[in-house]
Parts: structure tokens; sequence; C-alpha cells
């Protein structure tokens, strides 16, 4: 029943969460006064319904660890957050008849959020942030009469401005050292942060100093000059974070103020020589840089925090993991700097987009607010104190996401820390002070209009008796204009003081804009990650702990061939022991994988899949009323037993790869290395297998392997020379005498043979380097290089699965002798049989290269088809024109050339054979052979390569051909 109640927790957490956003957003578009108070009745009750399942998923995950000692403590701190829920609204409402409903209910969500994340994360911070939140919350319902009341609030800029800056200093000269910032005092052995306190006090100095003399330039050069001082105090403190938060705050204060966009402009251009500046200063900053730039490219160091939230991000998935099945401890400061990461991780990705809208609303209910007062005071100190949380949700989300790079401060109201919790609650209610204020502006308006519509009535009775007594006309309108002089006069006032508002309200529709977009930006990058980076941080070696903890709630899903066999699956013995079985153990080895040490093959490449469960609610439900595992989702592949065992027992006890692929589509039918292992003993033979270099049994030859293709990749060169001589390559001639000395350097016919004279397709066909070695030297190295880009040499090809990049190199600064030794497919050019498969299949598909594939599709343990793979095109990497050319070269080798031996198969057969010298010695070779079949209608393309066994016609390509008579005999 435990398991049963998390797992439906998430959904309805979630469900929670939304509704409850999507009716904020509806409330912020109109004034709080058009809703009838039980929308947020209904708002309120939907954050305590939120807590209430929260914190009962959170007795049940402490109960499930084993830690019963710790309920009776949790159940006291929980019943007093569940009050302090419920009675915070109510008190308010006691005590002030004006409150800005929509803010409050968006406080008490997200201290509900707050409650139940720390109470999971660590309850020792949890109890104590409790009672700070009492002091906070104190305060918070006295700040609304201290702003209505104390109207000398107004008057203290200096005082503000002089505290704040001496707090500032005293952290910079006694502050402790922590991480390398002076951030806090240590008072009485309680830790305080200054400069979460300043920036209540930097909101309202800079809005004392704005209010009224935006306008003067030398006002404003005054005001900058005094943040400057702030924020370089801030620096010298290496706080950099709040540096930013109070950089930001007065130059969005100071646009609003001003109405001028240039002051906009000019801030964001400073910020951006701020942020080189410190780059270059200080080398903690350019160690975030480089980490937010690269956080994988060290995950057990300096990129160990961020590597770790983004695991979680991805772990989590779209529902979470449910409360308490994730591992967030495992990330530095969890409860802290990265507390979103671990509400992503439990709660799921889709909570936390919901958690990022409802912060924006908080900003958007500041701004609104700051729009609506008159008074420009508390305008601009709603704009600051918006502006202040704001930036710092995004510092906090946006770095823990890898939006932007880390700086080290909390997620307001929801993680861990007592001044921070402290200050924002007090913001909180300085904004909903402000917000009363501004209901006393409206209760003024509606008097001021009564007393008009009064005075209205009184001057038609007064007129009326003038007129019975019989006065003239121009004596009344004389008394009319003198009865109504003080109101023209109000509203002309009124109507010049709203002209000057006017481009300070374009300034805080313009904020709104802005903070929308970079909130929105937040979660773009967050469903950015998962969609392009999820699956690969996931399977990550360095996420093992959270591998760990999927594969203890579900089963690992099974692995099936396009026949329907089982390539892999977990069976479960009498004794409740999983076992990972590979029913054609070594044949399948490399394309399928191991399961331990990190994985390999499919089992790595598709594990998020594997390892989790996305059956159905209610088949979920019934595992856990059953306390069963969760059936993990299987992948179906394309691959073929039988052309993978006809081709792996072909190989024998050899070394080398097959590859056989779909010329249309790219599927791949066979994926075959030698030599292999068994993935069922991998964890026994680990060891082994890392120390056996001479063999290599871990490397899939087929993908990862690169070789030195030899004659097989005068396919390419063929394809140079056709494509620089479309008209004229029929009359290509040449005279060979078995060998091309050229530059001091010389090529060598195989064995030395003499081919006479030649043209192209003789070339081909006999394979001769000579003429392939002079016909290189005829090229455009640049085009050939661009040729090559084409077909995709030395880049990664971006595949579902292991492999590695073709390299050869085409330089105008190469000798005569690189080039001869690049246009036969020697020298520095190395291939994969994978990648010369691929350029084979496009010769066969009129030019059009697929991306080759396995992995057809992921179903889940209950049937449901969960993603599909699909055809797809990688490129045309030649003309229709250009392939029919090579097709008929390519026919050529079988007809008479060095595959002629595969010429009497049932099946028409079009290739290139290759022997390829790999030692200093020239007297090894690699046997290769690619090519398809039928020619004449091609359906598969089959790549061979042999290590070290000599003539590719003589070797690798008979092994095609019993491929290819196994393929058309069915």
């Amino acid at each position: 029943m435990p398991r049963l109640i998390l797992e439906l927790s998430r959904y309805f957490l979630l469900i929670i969460m939304a509704v409850h956003t999507s009716i904020v957003f509806t409330t912020l578009r109109r004034k709080d006064s058009d809703f009838r108070r039980g929308i947020y009745y209904f708002l309120e009750f939907l954050a305590v319904l939120f807590f209430a399942l929260g914190m009962t998923d959170v007795f049940l995950y402490h109960l499930d660890a084993g830690e019963s000692g710790v309920i009776e403590e949790l159940a006291l701190l929980a019943g007093g957050e569940l009050a302090v829920l419920i009675l915070l609204p109510l008190i308010a409402r006691v005590i002030y008849r004006d409150v800005y409903n929509v803010l409050l209910c968006e406080m008490q969500m997200l201290m509900g959020v707050g409650f139940v994340v720390l109470a999971r994360l660590n309850l020792r911070h949890a109890k104590r942030q409790f009672v700070i939140e009492l002091i906070a919350l104190g305060i918070f319902l006295l700040v609304p009469f201290l702003i209505r009341k104390l109207r000398i609030l107004k008057k203290l800029t200096w005082i503000y401005g002089g505290v704040g800056l001496a707090g500032l200093l005293i952290v910079l000269l006694t502050g402790r050292l922590v991480n390398g910032s002076k951030l806090s005092w240590n008072i009485f052995g309680i830790t305080f942060q200054p400069s979460e306190a300043v920036k209540l006090l930097f909101a309202f100095f800079i809005a004392g100093l704005l209010a009224e003399s935006a306008h003067r330039f030398k006002n404003v050069l005054i005001s900058a000059g005094l943040a400057a001082v702030y924020v370089l105090v801030l620096v010298a403190s290496k706080d950099l974070g709040s540096a930013l938060i109070f950089f930001v705050m007065y130059i969005a204060m100071l646009y609003v103020a001003s109405g001028k966009p240039l002051y906009l402009l000019a801030g964001i251009g400073g910020g951006l020589i701020a942020a080189v500046v410190a780059y270059f200063l200080f080398s903690h900053v350019r160690v975030r840089v480089q980490v937010w730039m690269a956080p994988f490219s060290d995950p057990d160091n300096k990129g160990y925090q961020l590597t770790q939230s983004l695991f979680g991000l991805a772990t989590g998935g779209w529902f979470g993991l449910g409360i308490g099945h994730g591992a967030p401890n495992v990330i530095p400061f969890v409860e802290e700097d990265f507390v979103f990461s671990a509400i992503a991780e439990e709660f799921g990705v889709l909570f936390g987009i919901l958690l990022i809208l409802l912060c924006l609303a908080v900003v958007l209910a500041a701004l609104i607010l700051a729009g609506r007062v008159r008074d420009p005071f508390y305008r601009l100190a709603a704009v600051g104190l918006g502006v202040c949380y704001g930036v710092q949700v995004i510092l906090t989300i946006g770095g823990g996401t890898g939006l932007i790079p880390l700086t080290g401060v909390t997620l307001p109201l929801i993680s861990s820390g007592g001044t921070s919790i402290l200050i924002t609650i007090v913001l909180f209610g300085i904004l909903q002070g402000i917000y009363m204020l501004r209901m006393e502006e409206y209760d003024e308006d509606e008097w001021e209009a009564e007393e008009y519509e009064k005075k209205l009535a009184a001057w038609d009775k007064r007129r009326e008796k003038m007129l019975a007594d019989g006065l003239a006309e121009e004596a009344i309108a004389d008394a009319e204009n003198a009865f109504f002089v003080r109101e023209d006069e109000k509203a002309l006032l009124r109507e010049e003081e709203e002209e000057k508002r006017r481009p300070q309200d374009r300034s805080i529709f313009v904020h709104c804009l802005i903070y929308a977009l970079i909130f929105v930006l937040m979660f773009v990058n967050i469903l950015r990650f998962m969609f392009v980076e999820g699956d690969t941080a996931m399977v990550n070696s360095y996420n093992g702990k959270r591998m760990a903890i999927l594969e203890r709630d579900n089963t690992r899903g099974t692995i099936y061939a396009g026949d329907g066999s089982v390539l892999a699956e977990s069976v479960t013995d009498e004794s409740g022991n999983e076992e990972r079985i590979y029913p054609y153990g070594k044949v399948f080895a490399h394309p399928v994988g191991y399961a331990v040490n990190g994985g390999g093959g499919i089992e790595r490449l598709m594990q998020r899949y594997l390892i989790t469960s996305d059956i159905s609610l209610g088949s979920r439900m019934r595992d856990d009323l059953n306390r069963s595992k969760h059936a993990g989702n299987n992948v179906y592949t394309s691959l073929d037993p039988a052309l993978q065992k006809l081709a792996y027992e072909k190989l024998g006890s050899r070394r080398g790869a097959v590859v056989v692929s779909e010329v249309k589509t790219g599927r791949l039918l066979a994926v075959v290395s030698a030599p292999s292992y068994d993935p069922a003993q991998v964890a026994q033979i680990w060891d082994e297998l890392l120390a056996d270099t001479d063999s290599g049994r871990l490397v899939n030859r087929a993908t990862q392997g690169q070789y030195p293709p030899g004659s097989t990749f005068k396919i390419v060169t063929a394809l140079e020379y056709i494509r620089e001589n479309p008209g004229t390559y029929k009359d290509y001639s040449f005279e060979c005498t078995g060998r091309l000395d050229k530059g001091g350097a010389t090529i060598q016919c195989y064995h030395h043979t003499v081919h006479g004279k030649v043209d192209l397709e003789d070339s081909f066909a006999r394979s001769c380097n000579a003429s392939f070695a002079n016909i290189g030297l005829m090229l455009d190295r640049d085009l050939f290089a661009d040729t090559l880009m084409g077909l995709h040499f030395n880049e990664e090809l971006q595949l579902v699965m292991d492999s590695k990049s073709s390299h050869v190199s085409m330089r105008k600064d190469m000798t005569e002798d690189a080039v001869m030794q690049a246009a036969i497919g020697q020298g520095e050019t190395l291939m994969s049989p994978l990648h010369l498969n691929m350029i084979t299949a496009s010769v066969a598909n009129n030019g059009d290269m697929m991306v080759p594939y396995m992995i057809e599709s992921v179903v889940t343990g209950d049937g449901k088809v969960l993603k599909e793979y699909e055809p797809q095109l990688l490129g045309n990497v030649m003309s229709e024109s250009e392939a029919a050319v090579m097709r008929s070269l390519m026919e050529a080798v079988v007809d008479y050339g060095t595959a002629k031996r595969l010429s009497a198969l049932n099946v028409t057969v079009a290739g290139k054979t290759g022997s390829a010298e790999f030692s200093s010695n020239k007297t090894q070779s690699h046997a290769w052979f690619t090519g398809y079949a039928p020619a004449e209608d091609p359906q598969i393309a089959v790549t061979v390569i042999v290590e070290n066994a000599g003539s590719g016609g003589e070797v690798a390509a008979p092994i095609a051909g019993d491929v290819f008579s196994a393929y058309f005999s069915r």
C-alpha cells in the first residue's frame, strides 16, 4: 500500500500544482477585486492539500527507510507547518481589510513546497528553518501596518543607504570566509548573511534617490555611483551572486524611474563588460564558466555539482521518481543551491516547469502592483523587490540546470537558509503593505468621486435657486466657474501625474516581458536538455547511484531481434534473484552489449528506457499491491539472428567485422565483431577483458574499428574523378607497369601485378594502385576535401550507437606521396566498416545516404509503443548520375575484376575489394569487401573486414557471398 500511495501521489501533486498555477495566472490578468474570495480559498485549499499529500509521502519514505525514530518529531513538525499554512491567510485577513490575495496564495504554495522538500532532504534543517519562518511570519504580519502608518519611511533614504553599506563593509572586513567568499557574520553561534537584508534596504535606498529626481542626469550619476559602491563591496567579498542581484535591481529601478530605454541598454552592456572582467579577475569564475560550457568533461571533480544536478533532472524524467525514490542527496548543498534539481528528480520535470511558472507569477504580481501604485517611492520599491526575487530565482534554477554558470544563491521560500527565508518573507510583507497603500489610494479616489457627485447635486440645487431668484445667466456662469475651479485644478494635476507615469508604465510592461521571456527560456532549456541530452546524461557511468535505484524498482526490459526472438532478458529465480540472460551468447555481444560495469551496446544506449517503466497506472497499481517490480520498457531491434549467426560463424576464429544493412532504409540486419565475449560473464571476467589489449574483445570492430580501407577507398577517389570530369572520365587511360614512381615515392600494385593499359573501369575493377595513385595526383585537392566532407569523413557520425569517425587528409600542402597513399586508401586514412557500408549503400541508393540504425521501437511492458525509429535521410552525397556510374564500376569488379568469384552466386552482386596494408614492412594486409545486391535492384549492402588475412577478393568477398546467398535464398 505505501508504494501505491507514493506512486499515485506523483500524479496528484503534479495535478494540484498545475491547477494552482493556472488559476494564479488567470487572477493576475485582472484586478484582485474582480474575483470573489472563494477563488482564493480554493487556492489556499490546494496549497494545504499539496502539503498534506506531500508530507504523507515523506512519512512513508522515512518508514520505508526504517527511520521510525524520526516519526514523532516529523509529526510535530508537520503539524506546526500545517497550522501555519491554514492560519496564515486567515490571520492576515482578520488583521487587514485589504490583502493582496494572489500574492498571499503564491507565498503559501511556495512555502508548502519548501516544507515538504526540506523534510525529505534534511529533517534537522527543516526544523530549524520552521522556527525561523515562525519569527519571519510574525514580522510579515507587522510589516504592512508599518508601511501604511509610518509615512516617514519614505524620508529615510540616506539611513537605508548608510546602514546597508555598513552591513556589507562589516562582512567584508570581519566576515567568515566560506569557499573563498565572505558572506556572513556569526553572532552568538547564529549565522546571518547581511547581503540578504541589505537587498531590502537597497531597494528603499534607490527608490528614495530616484522617486522624484530620475529626470535629472546629475542625480542619475550620483545614484549610479552609490549603487556601484554597493556592488564593488560585494565583489571585494567575492559574493558575486549578490553583486549581480544588486546591479540588476538598480538598472531595473533606474529604467522604470526614468522611462529611458537607453539606461536599460547601457546597463546590459555594462553588465556584459563586468562579466568579462570578472572572468579574467577571479579564478573561481573561470572554473564555473568552464564547467558550464562542458559540465561532463570533469564530472568527478570540478563539474561534480552541476553534473549531479543534471543527472537528477535526466533520471527523474517527466513525472519524477517519487518522494524518497531518488538520490538527490548525492548533490552537494542540495537543500540550498540545488534544491530545484532535487524537486525535478522526485517530483518530475513537468512539476519543475510549473514551479518555474509559479515563481514567474510572483515576479509579475510584484511588477503589476508597481504599475498600479501612484506613490513613486513605493512604485520603485515594488519594482526593486520583484526584480530581486526574480533574479534570485533565475540564478538558482538557471545555474542548476545549465542555462547559466553557477552563482551559489538559494531558491526563495524553498531552499534551506535562515537569513534567506526570513528576508524573503519580509519582502512579501512589504509588497503586501504596498498593495494596501494602493487600496487606500483606490479608496481615496472613490471618496473623491463620491464627494464630486455630492458637489454636483449641491450645485444643481443652488443653480435652480439662482434661476428661481431671477439671476442673470452671466452671474450664474461666474458662480459655476468659481464653484468648480478647485475640481478643475485637481483634474489637471491628475492628468499631469498620469502623463508622467506613462513612460514608467511602459518600462514596467517591458520588465514583465523580459522576465516572462527569461523564465520561459529556463524551462525551454530544461526541455532541450531532456530531449537532446537526457538519455546520454542518464546512462552516464557517473550516474550509477540513480541507475541502481531504478533497477531496484523496475525489472530491466527485454531486447528483441527483428524476428521477435529474445536477445537479452531478465529472469528471476525462485529466491527472487534477478539474472540477465543472453540466449545467443557471443554472437550478439557487441550490438546488444552488457548491463553491468557501466554497460555497453544497446544495453547502455537504451538503458534509460530499459530500466524505467512506462506501463499504465493500473498496471503499476497492481504491481504495487503485489509488491512486485514494474516491468521495464522493451527494445525491439532490426537485427536478423540468422544473418548475424552466419556472419559470426564465417569469421570463425579470425578477427574482423561484418555489417549488413538495408540499402533504402539504413536498417542494420547484422553487426558482427570478432573476437567476442559472453555478455552474461562480463562481471566475472571484467578485469580480464580490460587487460586484453591485444585482441580488444570489448571493441565493436564493426562500428568503432578504424582501419586503413585500402582499395575500397577507390570508391571515393573514383567518385571525385567522375565529379571533376563528368564529360571525359571515360577517356581516362593509363599504362600500368605494376608501379608508379613520382617525386621519389613509389606506389606498387598488389603482388606487383602489371595491368597494362587500363581505363577508369579497368583500373577500378582490377584495383590498379598505380592508376589510382595517378588519378589522385590529377584531382583538385580543395574539391576532393569538399567531397570527403560531404561523405561525412572527419566528423562524428550522430548515430544511436557507439561509433567512431573516419579520418582522411586532403590538403594543398600534402606531399605527392601522401596524396597517392590517400587515393588508394593507405597512409593516414582510416575508416570504420560501418561508414564504408554507409557509402556503399549510398551508391546503391541513387546517392541518398541513410542513417544506419538497429533500434526500431521501444514498447512498454504492457504493449504500448513508446517510441519508434523511422528511416532517416542523412543527406544526398552524390547525384543520381554519379551513383549510376559508380554502380557500373562496382558491377565490373564482380563481372571480371577482383571479386569475380561472386559472379557465380544466385544473385547479382556489385562491390569492391580491398587489401589494406597496415604494417611498415608491407607484408601484412587486411582483407576487405563491400558491396550490394541485387545489382539491378539493390536491397542490402554487406561490408566485411578480416584482419591480417591478405586478399579481399580471396577472403572477405566469399564471406559476403555467403551472406548474400543466405539472404536471397529465403
